[in-house]
């Protein structure tokens, strides 16, 4: 075990409060925060295959309760690639071997972001765009759940490797290529629209454009948003500012910008909302 202190100063973070209601309140903080923190090595990929063949660890996370990581690697000396799932104290540790892209023979398909549900039973992960996959780890077995090219009248594509799921592992919440957010059931089936990016008003009551990232509330009944920029009717055109949206599963955000809640570029992207949806942070970018 490393123990390991360090002071951060100057840390900006905006928190929102009260997102049930009308009425939502920003308050930044400025502050010296003081970190301290223990880190316990639970897979050792140092010639994890034998002498000199390392599993090379590309990408973790973790349930959240805390009891289970998944992760994904690929061996050092034939780049196979694999998720897996272990103990949080290192225990039962279990390898899955990514299948072969049906697409194409010669890669294996493998996950760009990766998730878990509360307790860790069932875990998700997306593939890259020109995979156009999602799939469900789930006891022992590894199972594609949704293909985009089964709905072409509906989604487009994978646009940015970020997915989400609630607490129960029930839904899977993904960014699609035409820049809205989609749910799927973990058992497959046709694909929900969460956000319509262009029926999201702003700025006076304009078009939204473009969902660039989002985090969802354990139920999956809220959603916080960045949306990157809006249209002007013509002879004006795409006007490309970020900003935080958040609305209920169902609300209509196309009534007086009333699920807008930062002005005039007021975010860094990536924003993070509580477990019980009333509460939003994020980064504005400014240092």
């Amino acid at each position: 075990m490393i123990n390991q202190r360090c002071i951060s100063t100057l840390a900006l973070i905006v928190a929102i409060a009260g997102l049930h209601g009308p009425a939502v309140v920003a308050q930044s903080i400025e502050a010296d925060i003081e970190f301290r923190a223990s880190y316990v090595k639970i897979v050792d990929g140092e010639d994890f295959f034998g002498p000199g063949i390392d599993l090379v660890i590309e990408d973790a996370t973790m349930s959240g309760d805390g009891s289970t990581v998944m992760f994904y690697g690929r061996r050092s000396d034939t780049n196979e690639k694999r998720v897996y799932r272990v103990a949080a104290d290192g225990s039962d540790l279990d390898g899955f071997l990514l299948p072969q892209n049906p697409d194409n023979a010669s890669e294996q398909i493998w996950p760009s972001d990766l998730i878990l549900n509360r307790d860790g039973s069932r875990g998700f992960f997306v593939t890259p765009w020109w995979q156009h996959r999602i799939y469900k780890l789930q006891d022992f077995s590894l199972t594609e759940i949704f293909n985009m090219d089964d709905w072409p009248d509906v989604v487009a594509n994978v646009a940015r490797p970020l997915i989400r799921t609630t607490w129960d592992g029930e839904y899977v919440y993904f960014h699609e290529d035409r820049d809205d957010i989609w749910r799927v059931h973990y058992g497959g089936g046709a694909p929900t629209l969460v956000v319509d990016d262009q029926a999201v008003l702003r700025n006076g009551g304009l078009p939204g454009w473009a969902v660039a990232s989002f985090d969802i509330s354990d139920d999956g009944d809220q959603v916080a948003f960045v949306l990157m920029g809006y249209v002007e009717p013509p002879p004006g055109g795409l006007v490309t500012i970020s900003d935080l949206f958040a609305m209920a599963d169902g609300q209509d955000c196309g009534m007086g910008d009333q699920c807008q809640i930062t002005l005039d570029n007021a975010i860094d992207d990536y924003p993070a909302i509580s477990g019980d949806g009333s509460k939003i942070v994020f980064s504005n970018g400014t240092g």
